[in-house]
């Protein structure tokens, strides 16, 4: 019978005495050769299977109205506080169920949205939505909450809970540490337990979210629950600046670049308090190439990627016929839209800067205009078509030029071209290799590789080849 550990220790021994030996000759990732030795199954299975550093693409079945729900686990994911709307799409996108880390006694605005309460959540669901809803704190006040005690009530309530779950806190920052530190509880009282979490590994997976857990507060709590010494000089996010988190919705990709599916013209004001000064958006534009090329907006109740123009067998997306045709549930009540809606799906999204036909960068465009708070600059990137060479280099120097005036968000649809194009773009600005690159897309979701992304990992290759820093 093999002895996996001490054969992982002799590569690492072996590993030593070459690199030792013969500086640069060679270098062996034992961690790869010990996972290759031992796995039984594909490479790509593997790597899903390190599911706290390799992420799946955000948003379960319906990324276009999730991409801002960001993974912990495939099994619980984290937000910050919801919307109605977004607890909607939630249901609508694959959630099971819904977890309040704390009571809200009353509504609350983000920017001109509004969140609702603990107590119309729970009513909304109970009378509109197939979800779990659970609590875990009996509070509101966040500066003096008990972490451990969090860790504690989730590790009770989560196996009555439908997976997957979507764990929601003011920011997301605490829910995440909240799900990590179970993670790590998890792994202290079980050896078995499949995605073990040590301080080291847990400081580095909060830098990689963009999120701070250096403070003595938290440094102290996850030494008593993982069991280990105080790291005195943990991992650190780079994410510049700290306030981004305001806009929890956005993710980090590296220092001031950062990426988010398509923004809505409610959260304006939180994009502006969150630091940002420029914009760049992906999405097609009204037309492309002289030809049709408006992209879908998400509407309630409405499936997503039912392509937006008609075909010789369907009508165009929002036609009535078809918007029938296509709900998600058809029993709904017409309330699940508004108290006053005639119908029990949606047919036009304003908030998204939708026309009778789908997205419409020009209203994007004039909105940003109007509300003159951000440089913003589009830059088309065809949805259903590959990202070459030639697209980046097509956009390259603006990309850059943009980048290097502060923060900037880069969006689309979904994230995952402002996403890839970004951690690109990051790259190049702050001299980072392949590796980086690569490893950064897994944390993100989009994973770049070969096999799974041939056309994308050649760009990766083009432009980055073997050099620069590989550090985080």
């Amino acid at each position: 019978m093999f002895n996996p550990r001490a054969i992982r220790s002799a590569l690492e021994s072996l590993a030593g005495k070459i690199c030792n030996t013969r500086k640069g000759l060679y270098v062996i990732n034992y961690s790869t050769c010990f996972k290759r030795c031992f796995s039984r199954t594909s490479s790509n299975d593997n790597r899903s299977r390190d599911t706290l550093e390799n992420h799946n693409e955000p948003g379960l079945k319906s990324p276009f109205k999730l991409w801002w729900a960001k993974e912990i686990t495939p099994d619980i994911h984290v937000a910050g506080r919801l919307t109605a709307r977004q607890i909607k799409y939630a249901e609508e996108g694959g959630f099971q169920s819904i977890v309040s880390l704390f009571t809200h006694e009353s509504q609350k605005r983000l920017g001109d949205d509004v969140l609702p309460s603990t107590e119309e959540i729970s009513k909304m669901i109970n009378t509109l939505c197939n979800l779990q809803f659970k609590t875990v704190l009996g509070t509101e006040k966040r500066e003096s909450w008990n972490p451990k005690a969090a860790v504690d009530e989730l590790e009770h309530i989560l196996p009555g809970l439908k997976k997957p779950i979507l764990l929601f806190s003011e920011t997301s920052q605490a829910a995440a540490f909240v799900t990590l530190m179970y993670i790590a509880k998890q792994t202290r009282v079980n050896s078995d337990f499949e995605t073990p979490l040590n301080s080291e590994r847990f400081y580095r997976i909060g830098a990689s979210l963009g999120m701070d857990f250096t403070s003595d507060f938290y440094k102290k709590i996850v030494s008593e629950v993982t069991g280990e010494p105080i790291v005195h000089i943990p991992s650190a996010p780079n994410a510049e600046p700290r306030s981004w988190i305001k806009y929890w919705q956005a993710y980090p990709v590296y220092r001031n670049w950062f990426t988010a599916g398509q923004m809505i013209k409610p959260t304006f004001p939180v994009v502006e308090e969150a630091g940002f000064s420029s914009i760049v958006n992906f999405r097609a534009g009204v037309t492309f190439s002289e030809n049709p090329s408006q992209e879908e907006v998400t509407l309630l109740n409405i499936k997503e990627s039912t392509g937006t123009y008609g075909t010789e067998i369907n009508k165009p997306r929002q036609n009535p016929e078809r918007l029938k045709e296509t709900r998600i549930d058809p029993l709904k009540s017409n309330l699940y839209i508004s108290k006053d809606s005639d119908k029990n799906y949606e047919s036009r999204n304003d908030d998204e800067f939708g026309d009778d036909v789908g997205y419409n960068e020009t209203m994007e465009r004039d909105y940003f205009k109007q509300y003159g708070k951000f440089q913003y600059l589009h830059l088309p990137v065809a949805i259903n078509k590959p990202i070459t060479t030639e697209v980046y280099a097509r956009h390259r120097d603006r990309l850059l030029q943009i980048g290097r005036k502060g923060p900037v968000l880069v969006h689309c649809i979904k994230a995952r071209r402002a996403g890839l194009l970004s951690i690109l773009a990051a790259a190049e600005h702050y001299d980072k290799d392949l590796a980086w690159a690569l490893r950064r897309s897994r944390e993100l979701g989009y994973e770049v590789s070969e096999e799974k992304s041939p056309t994308v990992y050649e760009i990766y290759l083009n432009v980055l080849g073997r050099h620069g820093s590989t550090d985080v």
